[in-house]
């Protein structure tokens, strides 16, 4: 991949930052980081980090797409105006726009924003002569689907409930927030790199944990960094006004009949 930084700004909204672009020949990169749930449905092992949805908003920015680009920009005041963080201004003023933070989870987009990368993948697929699936689209789970890959690879490798019953910090597998206080940036993390828990049994990272994940209905699932392990169990939904700094996606890979 070729990669290229740049920023641009509107009032604290970033909009455009830094990017990896997919060159033509990366539909089998593409389809590297899908797992096989059924014969017709494939689920992405990790959530969309900042680096591959500033990809979508700097290919739109390079058409000249620029009212789009800023309808699907990531909204940093989000960190501050949604969150208790003693330093949320930090998260805003750096989460979306250092490099450094291009391989964790893209937050703060709302639903629609999430919807239209899964278009622009795509489009960006479909027109790579190397793919191995003649037609495919790339979408939100639904809420049904997001249960069924959750519970039929595991969601945890390890049952973080157990795990804080032991006091175990080595057994947590899970991105969450282990007690009733809310957590503070200076002191824990917020957010971990997309692939920085122990994959579960489809090669999954963070089903549980690190941030809820949108399905099509809007259903926010999964539970996040600021979420404690009983609100985070698979049938429940979180509720939280998008965009949000606890939110994020992964996409399913949908086989589709020509």
């Amino acid at each position: 991949m070729r990669s290229t930084h740049y920023a641009f700004f509107t009032g604290a909204v970033a909009v455009l930052v830094f990017s990896a672009f997919m060159l033509p020949g990366d539909a089998q990169e593409i389809e590297k980081q899908f797992a096989r749930v059924n014969g017709r449905l494939y689920v992405q092992k990790a959530e969309v980090s900042n680096a591959e949805y500033q990809a979508f908003l700097t290919d739109l920015a390079k058409n000249g797409k620029w009212e789009v680009v800023k309808k699907y920009r990531v909204d940093s005041t989000g960190w501050a105006l949604k969150t208790e963080l003693e330093d949320a201004g930090f998260w805003a003023e750096n989460y979306h726009l250092d490099k450094k933070f291009g391989d964790y989870p893209v937050v703060n987009i709302s639903l629609e924003a999430a919807q239209a990368y899964g278009a622009w993948l795509t489009d960006r697929y479909m027109k790579e002569e190397n793919r191995t699936f003649p037609s495919v689209a790339f979408r939100l789970p639904s809420e049904a689907e997001w249960k069924l890959i959750a519970l039929s690879a595991q969601a945890y490798s390890v049952d973080p409930r157990e795990s804080a019953k032991k006091k175990s910090k080595k057994n947590m597998t899970a991105n969450l927030r282990t007690g009733a206080a809310k957590r503070k940036a200076g002191k824990a993390p917020v957010t971990m790199k997309v692939d920085g828990s122990k994959a579960n049994k489809l090669g999954m990272f963070h089903m549980v944990g690190n941030v809820c994940e949108m399905t099509r209905s809007g259903a926010l699932k999964g539970g996040s960094w600021d979420t404690v392990a009983g609100e985070s169990a698979v049938h429940l939904s979180q509720k939280y006004e998008l965009p949000n700094p606890r939110v994020g996606f992964r996409l399913v890979m949908e086989m589709v009949e020509r």
